[in-house]
């Protein structure tokens, strides 16, 4: 099939769907916290070395891949997260637009959209002007993200 036959998807759909995705993260933050903290109290931490555990580059770091292996995880499985499904977008292989994305490419936009969106979210900044409707991420991982349409 010809790319043309899958509308690329609007940056607004693109950003409801990062709302919706960021409800899911917050609550996958919140069992993170608490799965290092009670890590952390059967190791034997008092209660007054909870705070500093938060501050540690390991904590960070492992917060941060549980985030990214949720995004890698759906793309790869479906092509699509829980917010995506919900406002009908699929993230797909630039190259064939019937399969989803290999790991090494889910991987790899894991890894660039997060500095994209915190600069000002220039990727999606992009994506607006862009004549084909992809975003930085997307060119980046070789990527698209097409509308689904309604099932009946």
């Amino acid at each position: 099939m010809n790319n043309s036959e899958f509308p690329a998807a609007p940056v607004w759909r693109r950003l409801a769907a990062l709302l919706y995705d960021s409800f899911i993260l917050l609550a996958i933050s919140f069992l993170y916290g608490a799965a290092a903290t009670f890590m952390g109290a059967a190791a034997g931490w008092h209660q007054a070395d909870y705070q500093p555990m938060f501050q540690h580059w390991a904590f960070t770091l492992g917060w941060v891949l549980v985030l990214a292996i949720f995004y890698i995880w759906f793309w790869h499985k479906s092509g699509q997260t829980i917010g995506m499904r919900t406002w009908r977008l699929k993230l797909v292989d630039d190259g064939n637009p019937n399969i989803t994305p290999r790991w090494r490419l889910c991987a790899l936009r894991a890894l660039v959209s997060p500095p994209l969106i915190v600069l000002g979210g220039v990727g999606y900044w992009y994506g607006l002007i862009d004549k084909q409707r992809r975003c930085l991420h997307d060119r980046c991982s070789h990527t698209r993200v097409i509308e689904v349409a309604k099932e009946r």
